[in-house]
């Protein structure tokens, strides 16, 4: 599991891990050559176990019209990404680096970028509480632990899910 392109032949590419087409699925099985494998990123996988582990009642053809809608398998930590859940099968739409919608999205609000940093990403959000002045940080669950008594800090994560909600209905509506 990735937080990266993976292509069809298992080869990952990661501008912030510095990685063009490393071949993962082969040195995996050259490792484990017993074992069968699959190399996916990092939300497809996840979009996977919950679709193997909770009733999503339209994919499972249980719900009022008993047909396989499609549910938004959305994950937003260091990196950010979707994967759709469609007819009971996981699709996974190429993925890159930096996502210019999702760096669009957060340009559309009032949170900074950083050349290192994913938009809106973890990351990205514990340097911006430190730039606007709301202290630092040592990681995410600190800034959201400090936002359950501080009110400033409270809205940049506010501002985050509002950017992200965004970002997750436009890709919705593509």
């Amino acid at each position: 599991m990735f937080s990266a392109h993976v292509n069809d032949e298992g080869e990952v590419t990661s501008p912030i891990y510095g990685w063009d087409r490393v071949p993962a699925a082969a040195k995996l099985t050259e490792v484990f050559p017993h074992i069968p494998l699959t190399v996916s990123t990092g939300v497809s996988a996840m979009a996977g176990h919950e679709l193997a582990t909770h009733v999503l009642s339209a994919a499972r053809g249980t719900g009022p019209d008993r047909d396989f809608r499609s549910t938004l398998y959305f994950h937003a930590r260091d990196v950010i990404s979707h994967a759709w859940i469609i007819g009971g099968r996981v699709h996974h739409p190429y993925v890159g680096g930096d996502s210019l919608a999702f760096r669009m999205i957060a340009e559309s609000g009032s949170l900074p970028s950083f050349p290192d940093a994913i938009p809106v990403s973890n990351t990205a959000l514990v340097r911006a509480a430190a730039q606007r002045g709301l202290g630092e940080c040592k990681d995410f669950e600190e800034l959201v632990s400090r936002a359950r008594r501080d009110e400033a800090t409270r809205a940049l994560l506010d501002e985050r899910a509002d950017l992200l909600a965004k970002a997750g209905w436009s890709r919705h509506c593509l």
